[in-house]
């Protein structure tokens, strides 16, 4: 995981994540990711950011179990809403259904 990629001196002192779900354009489709490990990755990785950093997820729901991982960073970001944790979300306007959505998290100064 995450905490494994970092030297001990960079725990908790990372300034942006960006996760792109889905799969790997122009790859093999069946290799996507999956909201079991999508999950576990995005709860290591906010623990992880320093205060004033940044945390992106693009979400595409045009792919098998797309929709699942739309629910479960929804359900993400609605939790981890804190004094420290802030959540924004954007969705585009011309196609909200299909189009790839965004959640961006950022660690509040303490």
């Amino acid at each position: 995981g995450i905490a494994n990629a970092l030297a001990a001196g960079h725990r908790r002192k990372v300034a942006g994540i960006m996760f792109n779900l889905g799969y790997l354009p122009g790859a093999n489709h069946a290799v996507k990711t999956v909201s079991s490990t999508t999950e576990v990755a995005l709860k290591a990785a906010l623990g992880e950011l320093k205060p004033g950093g940044i945390l992106t997820v693009m979400v595409y729901t045009g792919h098998p179990g797309g929709s699942d991982e739309l629910d479960l960073v929804r359900k993400l970001s609605q939790i981890n809403q804190s004094p420290t944790l802030g959540w924004e979300h954007f969705v585009s306007r011309q196609a909200p259904d299909k189009a790839p959505q965004l959640f961006v998290a950022r660690r509040l100064p303490a």
